[in-house]
């Protein structure tokens, strides 16, 4: 896999920094000397691959100040057979359309107050508010035909969610985001909408789920374990602050 260097718009508007992303899969010093020191970067927010962790150092020596924020941990699922789930009168599961938007409002903006990632390491970006940024990350995912969003209602209250992204050229698709409310967690309702999605991708020809999480968050992990998902890569998020400018904004909040 190529390393990537991109710029993130959406970062560097929240928060007012030329943010760029890049995605590491090998300590290449000529990439980084000609990405990583060009004119105008505030700040990059990198994914490197845990695989490369003896050549950290070479990294790191080129940009001293490197934080690393969070590890990410990517799981997946081949959909050999599809579990077709046996669902109480009271519990429902639909394919959300634009008609639902206030209750995925309402259940993002709910189930991710407080909620924290990598931002929340970096002193400079822990005011981001992570569940506006999801909901309008994940709005979309109601009228995308490349998009899917479903809703689990218990009693008809709506209590649960996921999204995902379909890659049908590639046979994938990648679980966006996914809650449960507070007061309905550890009743299997996670459960339900992982095999409803695993079922409407096997009718489509999709063979694989990915989803991702902080390698803190145990506890979801153990549900994709028992739901047939394996562990298959990770990855360091690392900040790097460029410029002097975004140095000093850094010790200021510190």
């Amino acid at each position: 896999m190529r390393n990537e260097f991109f710029p993130s718009v959406s970062e560097s508007n929240a928060f007012g920094l030329q943010v760029f992303r890049t995605k590491i899969s090998s300590i290449d010093t000529l990439f980084i000397e000609e990405n990583f020191f060009a004119v105008n970067i505030d700040v990059i927010i990198s994914r490197i691959d845990t695989q490369v962790q003896t050549s950290l150092f070479t990294l790191l020596k080129l940009i001293p100040h490197s934080y690393l924020a969070d590890t990410l941990v990517y799981y997946s699922c081949n959909i050999e057979h599809c579990e077709k789930n046996l669902l109480s009168d009271n519990i429902r599961i639909v394919k959300a359309g634009v008609e639902h938007r206030k209750t995925i409002e309402y259940l993002i903006t709910t189930i991710f107050i407080g909620y924290k990632n990598h931002y929340h390491s970096n002193p400079l970006f822990s005011s981001v508010d992570l569940a506006k940024g999801y909901l309008e990350w994940n709005l979309p995912f109601l009228n995308d035909p490349d998009k899917m969003c479903l809703i689990l209602f218990d009693n008809d209250i709506p209590c649960a969610f996921l999204t995902a992204k379909i890659y049908a050229d590639e046979g994938f698709a990648d679980i966006i985001l996914n809650g449960v409310l507070k007061e309905y967690e550890g009743q299997g309702k996670y459960s339900f909408l992982l095999r409803e999605l695993k079922c409407i991708m096997s009718e489509s020809n999709i063979s694989k789920l990915i989803v991702s999480t902080q390698l803190t968050n145990q506890r979801v992990q153990k549900v994709w374990s028992k739901e047939n998902f394996v562990l298959d890569k990770s990855y360091y998020t690392f900040h790097h602050f460029i410029s002097e400018n975004s140095i000093q904004k850094l010790n200021k909040a510190s």
